[in-house]
């Protein structure tokens, strides 16, 4: 074997060792602030707090009210339902309200949806935002409603945020716990 083409196989090894094929650079990870919104603190409101201790849903007065659920859903599985609530999303700086979405069918949206159980008094909320607990999210703050009074207290609150091309999860219910909410 030449000396070049055993330089050429070690330096081969090497880029296969290390996981670079030196053709693709690898987008950095998003932070979940550019794409979920605020994740602390430190840029809460008295109407929307982004997090504090863990809320039990099944007996506080309000939540219990209210089936609450996020997931991943692939592009060609979004549906969204009718409401007079605009659905929410977060645009890398600031949270959205859009009428109707048309998705990326190759892409993967974290969904989230409050809706008010049947024959139950409601209450409107301005900010509902649940943590992750476990998986590739887990930690992360997904606000449910934008720090905006909602416009139907019977119709679901829907919001909607793109996962990043190079963030690994697959489709499925996220186990979460809501940190932050104000309602009247």
């Amino acid at each position: 074997m030449s000396k070049i083409a055993a330089h050429v196989f070690v330096v081969s090894l090497c880029v296969l060792a290390s996981g670079c094929d030196g053709l693709r650079n690898p987008l950095p990870v998003l932070p979940l602030e550019k794409w979920l919104g605020p994740q602390t603190n430190d840029t809460a409101t008295l109407f929307a707090p982004v997090a504090g201790p863990p809320i039990d849903a099944a007996t506080h007065e309000k939540l219990s009210r209210y089936d609450i659920s996020v997931s991943v859903v692939p592009g060609r599985k979004l549906a969204l339902p009718k409401s007079e609530n605009p659905t929410v999303t977060f645009d890398g700086a600031e949270f959205q309200q859009i009428g109707h979405l048309k998705p990326d069918q190759e892409a993967l949206y974290v969904v989230g949806r409050v809706q008010l159980k049947k024959s139950k008094p409601g209450w409107r909320f301005y900010t509902l935002n649940v943590r992750v607990k476990a998986g590739p999210l887990k930690g992360a703050i997904v606000h449910l409603r934008d720090g905006r009074i909602q416009n139907s207290i019977t119709d679901p609150c829907i919001s909607v945020y793109r996962v990043p091309a190079n963030v690994e999860i697959k489709p499925g219910d996220l186990d979460v716990e809501p940190v932050a909410m104000f309602a009247k």
